[in-house]
């Protein structure tokens, strides 16, 4: 009766050994894939010495917010908590203190935009002012969170602008030249506006899917009206974490999305944070590779080379 058992481990460790051959040239394929990408796609990583841009600023800067690049501008803003930083193509820095002290925005000719004297104000460079009082909202499983502030964020040249006001899950998208005329609305509660030559896209979570969905509507810009073309669903890999899944840069004249899947430890061990390029055209996810602590921007050309060059540690 033992020779049975033992034909059965063997065949057992047979498989074992075909499936483990078949997972590493998954791998070894995957990594192939994402090697050929890297070369097509213009996405870089830009890793910046915060501690020599300060250095180089003048005065207070606060703490780090984010990275922002103008369309067709070789050059990046840096937002603090006080300031903002500009580093052009020759690696000059330039710094602007917040209007008011408070935290503001600042559009690619270099002037602020728009600024918050408080939560509940923005007010824009023409003098127009709006009152965004918070408010409740009543969570898909009935508890209710108080007091809930205005979603406000920008397009980075500073033309565009969405408001998600506390309540239905709806974003709203303005010009910063005519603050008070509403251009589109979407049923998402949005987290990025860019835009293009051409268009502008509009991305945030998708409302039922918690974390797994991404959500992009894009809109035409022809007249200087708003009007929408598609509205496509960006999935998760592999559904199912409370980890963040969230676009860290777009190209909207390439179609290109570039979006971190991250993972919460432990499992970051085994299963790295990998960043994954959107191909708005063909509505595809392809894997670009692993997040190695760097914050990556789709960069192209001499101007962005320099750039990248003087910036990166």
């Amino acid at each position: 009766m033992g020779t049975p058992i033992q034909s059965d481990r063997n065949r057992v460790a047979k498989r074992g050994w075909i499936a483990g051959c078949l997972f590493l040239a998954t791998l070894i394929g995957c990594s192939q894939s994402t090697q050929d990408l890297a070369k097509e796609v213009p996405l870089f990583p830009v890793s910046v010495d915060l501690l020599a841009i300060t250095e180089k600023a003048e005065g207070d800067l606060g703490y780090f917010v984010r990275f922002v690049k103008p369309p067709g501008e070789k050059e990046l803003f840096l937002y603090f908590s006080d300031a903002i930083i500009v580093i052009d193509e020759e690696g000059t820095v330039t710094t602007y203190e917040m209007p008011e002290g408070r935290f503001a925005w600042l559009g690619e000719d270099h002037e602020f935009v728009a600024w918050w004297p408080s939560v509940e104000k923005l007010v824009f460079r023409d003098g127009t002012e709006l009152d965004l009082p918070r408010g409740d909202v009543t969570t898909r499983t009935g508890h209710v969170n108080r007091d809930v502030p205005y979603g406000i964020f920008f397009s980075p040249s500073g033309k565009y602008f969405c408001l998600s006001p506390p309540g239905p899950q709806e974003t709203h998208i303005y010009s910063t030249a005519n603050p008070t005329e509403l251009l589109a609305t979407m049923p998402i509660y949005g987290d990025e506006i860019f835009e293009g030559t051409s268009e502008i896209y509009v991305i945030g979570v998708d409302p039922f899917s918690k974390r797994d969905t991404l959500r992009l509507f894009i809109f035409g810009t022809d007249g200087g009206e708003l009007k929408q073309r598609r509205n496509i669903a960006i999935e998760r890999p592999w559904p199912g974490r409370r980890s963040p899944f969230y676009v860290i840069d777009v190209d909207v004249d390439k179609g290109l999305i570039a979006i971190v899947d991250s993972r919460d430890p432990p499992a970051v061990i085994l299963f790295p944070t990998k960043i994954y390029v959107f191909d708005v055209e063909s509505e595809t996810l392809l894997k670009f590779g692993k997040e190695a602590g760097h914050r990556y921007m789709f960069l192209e050309g001499d101007g962005y080379s320099n750039l990248v060059r003087k910036i990166n540690r």
